[in-house]
């Protein structure tokens, strides 16, 4: 599920009584519908709740930029001696879409709870394993699924596969993840999933099901990385998708759905594309492409943050702090 309302609270008793209210009837959901993904997600969010009750996450320390390349090219760009902001995410990078050469890093290499930044996997995995016009339904044990984030299409209706990767990539949409799977055929669409994902230099990549709910889809920022310069060099259609303000899709009944896009800077000009995500245990997750001004170039940029209290803000003042850093390379 992604982007649910943040609260606060004023003591941590209050905290855990809460929690505790929340797993209680997330027994209860499971008990009525009897799924075993949904009672594997009502064990991890126990454990949560309990831990909640004595710790708080930790405010990220500066850290150390870096000049690491995939390319054997000059750098074009280079960076200044200026700190890096203080943010909530435990793990990020920020890297050269074009060069992959990579500006700034924390704890890149750390395997972290991706949330619904696996739909990206997801869509790639669709488009090899389904006709773009292949009928795909949506039914009641999709929807029963999605621990109540359903998204904004209903079930029983059945679209062309393409156009389902609209509330997929927009709004995050649960349903159409495991629709997806389904219809492809649960087991062979995971493993497709883990294969794009390793072919793709994703080496510490893992994924359980489509639609990033489980805690044991997991990746590091640098993986992530790897999927966005992919997406950026040769999925563009794809990329986009994600930053489509609004989109109406028709189902084979001629059903019309809106659906909003939720991916924090689909309005921003300089936005190429992304994915966010959010689970209790992956807290706020996302990557997010951008077109920044340097001199005369254009940076094209990746920023990946996994483990966030406040994804937008994480991203904004790493993309102002690159904003402010970046100059044209010297030339020889």
């Amino acid at each position: 599920m992604d982007e649910p309302p943040v609260f606060s609270f004023d003591t941590r008793g209050f905290l855990f009584a809460a929690k505790a209210l929340v797993v209680g009837a997330m027994l209860l959901t499971a008990g009525h519908y009897s799924t075993p993904f949904v009672m594997a997600q009502v064990k991890a969010r126990t454990q949560v709740a309990s831990a909640a009750a004595t710790e708080e996450t930790p405010v990220v320390a500066e850290a150390a930029t870096s000049t690491e390349t995939t390319s054997d090219a000059a750098p074009r760009f280079a960076l200044g001696d200026t700190s890096l902001p203080s943010i909530s995410a435990t793990s990020f990078i920020i890297g050269d879409l074009e060069s992959g050469m990579i500006f700034a890093s924390k704890d890149a290499d750390v395997r972290h709870p991706i949330a619904s930044i696996t739909k990206l996997l997801t869509a790639l995995a669709a488009e090899e394993l389904l006709a773009s016009d292949a009928k795909v339904a949506i039914t009641l044990a999709d929807r029963r699924q999605t621990e109540g984030t359903p998204g904004s299409i209903d079930y029983g209706p059945s679209f062309a596969m393409k156009d389902l990767l609209y509330p997929l990539l927009m709004e995050s949409n649960n349903s159409v993840a495991f629709a997806f799977a389904r219809t492809a055929t649960t087991s062979v669409f995971v493993q497709k999933m883990n294969d794009i994902a390793h072919a793709h230099g994703m080496s510490n990549t893992s994924i359980e099901e489509p639609s990033g709910l489980s805690f044991n889809n997991v990746a590091t920022a640098r993986d992530i990385f790897a999927l966005t310069r992919h997406f950026f060099e040769d999925e563009q259609g794809l990329l986009d998708v994600t930053r489509t303000q609004k989109k109406t899709i028709t189902s084979t009944n001629n059903r019309r759905f809106d659906v909003p896009n939720f991916n924090v800077f689909e309005n921003d000009s300089r936005f190429i594309g992304g994915k966010i995500g959010y689970t209790d245990e992956a807290l706020r997750t996302m990557t997010a492409a951008f077109e920044v001004p340097v001199g005369n170039d254009t940076a094209r940029i990746a920023i990946v943050v996994l483990g966030s209290n406040d994804h937008e803000r994480d991203v904004k003042r790493l993309r102002d702090w690159f904003t402010k850093a970046v100059a044209p390379a010297a030339s020889e």
